[in-house]
């Protein structure tokens, strides 16, 4: 190089990112991935820059089961952190100086109004298995008031802090963690508001963690992903869909003209951008709980199911399951993740609606992939009969999107609402939906396109307890006039129990 520098410091740092991004690879998602030939080519792209450089392959868009890691947005930051990690070493090995590694997102966040004036936040840092330099010196705390944008955040040394609110302002809150390597990614959004003469309090419990590719279908004659079923869920915006696949021969993987090999796939979405798992869904269900005049709290399941948030203090629980299902990556040597109903969940819940507490639960899956999944069992049955009140389920294609009010009972006023079934840059699409199947004393309040399909069941026992499920996510409703009116008729329905302390 310029300035007489070897030029086999290229070949030290792309032994270093090869290394790191096998490792972490290996450790994370496929014990069995092969690391494969380190080149010294006299590639333009290489031999041109006066500094060090490296040339990255790791996946073939023709081999079906690179592209089942490949598509998972998880994998994709695993070994984009591999690659940071690899060339932080590199210039920390180069200039002799100690390196750290930037933490992950924080975990386990809660967000719950305390006296008359406070909201106290609380958070874990979550560890990073693969880096020990990456823990967590302090963290920064981001407000949101209203419909405005987030401020410039203030430094927390621990894991909690308790700021100030205003009755009547909806107030979101977002938390990182920093050290001496920099800031993380920000984890989900919570969101908190106490309305003045509020008519009860509302605990949002954002269950809805999943970011993974479509499901996959594999036989002799079918190699591909059924993204008419699920498009799978995006870690934030979606940039690297193109169009649907058309090619599911298994036998034209080495097909020379690529419009017929194996994945092929359209080019109609080419250049747009769809927006997935955006973690933010408490201050969308939260904005229409105050516009039904109640005050609501959120958490994330985990701070819910740790015990860090008392689920009793609270009148009724909106749990938010979005298009959470249970998925497996690649192999699946990673087990089942993104279950609706973990078996620690289930308990939270069951404890909660048995002392009289109401529950708003809503998502695509909330009681196939319980009761139709590889995990079904008769506890998960006896969850569906005895706390959501259904006898079962069913899934369908979300078509039109289209929701109707039934007749009865008298608190649904009726009319009709539509939920997002195209991608959009506004919101994740439904592809497929639940129909539900009322258990003994429940009854539908919303159907399907007008017809005998259950979108919607409500069920009311002879105490306080009362419960209402929905087919498909609420916060996917496209209309905000009419998502608060849908809330308005769920909480009229739920009703007050004890107010926010």
């Amino acid at each position: 190089f310029e300035g007489g520098a070897d030029r086999y410091l290229s070949r030290d740092l792309t032994d270093l990112v090869m290394t790191q991004i096998v490792h972490d690879v290996r450790r994370t998602f496929e014990p069995e991935w092969r690391r494969r030939g380190l080149w010294n080519r006299s590639y333009y792209e290489a031999r041109v820059p006066g500094v060090p450089t490296m040339l990255l392959e790791l996946l073939s868009h023709q081999n079906f089961a690179d592209m089942r890691y490949g598509s998972d947005p998880r994998f994709r930051f695993v070994v984009s952190r591999a690659v940071y990690k690899g060339i932080l070493r590199y210039l920390g090995d180069q200039y002799g100086v100690p390196y750290v590694v930037q933490p992950l997102p924080v975990a386990d966040f809660s967000a719950c109004l305390v006296g008359e004036d406070s909201v106290r936040l609380a958070w874990r840092p979550e560890a990073d298995t693969l880096e020990p330099t990456a823990r967590p010196k302090g963290y920064v705390v981001y407000v949101r008031t209203d419909d405005g944008g987030f401020d410039d955040g203030r430094l927390v040394g621990g894991t909690s802090c308790t700021l100030p609110v205003e009755p009547g302002r909806r107030y979101d809150f977002r938390v990182t963690a920093v050290n001496d390597g920099g800031e993380s990614f920000p984890g989900e959004t919570l969101s908190v508001c106490r309305m003045p003469e509020a008519r009860g309090c509302v605990l949002v419990v954002n269950a809805f963690d999943r970011v993974s590719a479509p499901p996959v279908v594999r036989t002799d004659s079918l190699a591909g992903f059924r993204r008419d079923d699920d498009d799978g869920v995006a870690w934030g915006t979606d940039i690297t869909f193109a169009g649907a696949q058309r090619v599911f021969d298994p036998a034209a993987a080495h097909e020379a003209d690529e419009r017929c090999a194996l994945g092929a796939c359209g080019d109609d979405y080419a250049a747009e951008t769809f927006c997935g798992n955006t973690f933010d869904y408490p201050s969308l269900h939260g904005r229409a709980i105050a516009a039904a005049g109640w005050s609501y709290c959120s958490a994330s399941a985990g701070a819910l199911v740790r015990g860090d948030v008392a689920a009793e203090e609270y009148d009724a629980i909106d749990l938010v399951l979005g298009k959470q299902r249970t998925v497996t990556v690649g192999r699946g040597t990673r087990g089942a993740e993104f279950r609706t109903f973990p078996p620690v969940l289930r308990a939270a819940l069951r404890r909660f609606t048995q002392a009289g507490g109401a529950l708003f639960v809503s998502g695509c899956y909330p009681l196939t992939d319980m009761l139709c999944g590889p995990e079904a069992d008769g506890e998960a049955r006896a969850f569906a009969a005895e706390v959501l009140h259904c006898a079962g389920g069913d899934r369908r294609r979300a078509g039109r999107g289209r929701v109707t009010a039934a007749v009865s009972p008298a608190a649904f006023r009726g009319g009709a609402y539509r939920f997002r079934t195209e991608r959009s840059d506004e919101g994740y699409a439904v592809e497929a939906s639940d129909v539900l199947l009322p258990a003994v004393g429940a009854c539908a309040v919303l159907r399907y396109d007008g017809g005998p399909d259950a979108a919607g069941v409500a069920w009311e026992g002879a105490g306080a307890g009362r419960t209402v499920v929905l087919g498909f996510p609420f916060e996917t409703v496209t209309d905000p006039v009419r998502r608060e009116a849908l809330m308005g008729d769920v909480l009229g329905f739920l009703g007050p129990r004890r107010t926010c302390e």
